[in-house]
């Protein structure tokens, strides 16, 4: 079932006065031309860090390994649906269908927007992003895994070079595509995630944790070497974080029935 979600960065940004790209904040989240020619509003304050500032160029993924990497849900089903009379929702269940039952055109290698305008009434960018994950998936050696990487490069050469920023995300999965996206500068965690979520799944691996102010609340009442129960862990948005937390002394025992 596919729902629309509203994701917000961790806007430590607003406060750091070292530089735009701090605390696992990257170009790619913020920069990304999938946003339009000013980025993620959400990025900015208008004031210290604008795009002039900090992007002065839109960010644009040289490849479907980028484009994955650094895609934003955000941008899914909420430009008018180009004219459409569906509701979001009668979209995004549209869009599902076909890529359940039309996969040849709405879940392939050649899913566009002219091939599969179920998905693309959503966004153009979704198609782009179906197809990159696609591609990616079956790919023999995933471009972003090393050594057989080649050009790629170490998560802070990408950062000194201005590029999206964050280690990249490798796709995998034999029958469901899935993300992973080793930890970096400012992000904990090693994170593997459906491709295809675009909730927990999603934030996760775009931003490197859920909820961080309900993670930070419960991290006061969580003493280090204390123990939780996390029941309805998901994928573990907030497991591993309060795991970090009480260390190696402490305990957290996460359930999800699903």
């Amino acid at each position: 079932i596919f729902c629309w979600l509203a994701v917000s960065l961790p806007w430590q940004l607003l406060a750091q006065p070292d530089g735009c790209w701090t605390n696992g904040i990257t170009r790619g989240q913020c920069c990304n031309f999938i946003f339009g020619d000013r980025g993620n509003s959400l990025c900015w304050d208008g004031v210290d860090y604008t795009f002039d500032t900090c992007c002065k160029t839109s960010f644009r993924p040289r490849d479907c390994s980028e484009f994955v990497t650094h895609f934003s849900f955000g941008v899914v089903g909420t430009s008018g649906l180009g004219g459409s009379t569906q509701s979001a929702g009668e979209a995004w269940e549209n869009c599902a269908v076909a890529m359940e039952l039309k996969p040849e055109r709405c879940n392939s290698m050649n899913t566009t927007i002219r091939a599969c305008p179920e998905c693309a009434v959503l966004s153009q960018h979704f198609t782009h992003y179906i197809r990159c994950v696609k591609q990616e998936q079956l790919r023999a050696t995933p471009a972003a895994s090393c050594p057989a990487c080649g050009r790629r490069k170490a998560a802070s050469a990408a950062q000194a070079d201005d590029e999206g920023g964050g280690a990249t995300a490798i796709v995998g999965g034999v029958h469901f595509p899935t993300l992973l996206r080793p930890r970096s500068a400012g992000r904990d965690f090693t994170l593997l995630a459906s491709a295809f979520d675009m909730t927990v799944g999603h934030q996760l691996i775009s931003e490197g944790h859920w909820m961080q102010q309900e993670t930070d609340l419960l991290k006061a009442f969580l003493p280090v070497g204390g123990v939780a129960v996390d029941a309805g862990a998901n994928i573990g948005g907030f497991a591993l974080p309060l795991s970090k937390h009480v260390g190696p002394d402490g305990q957290v025992h996460a359930f999800e029935p699903f």
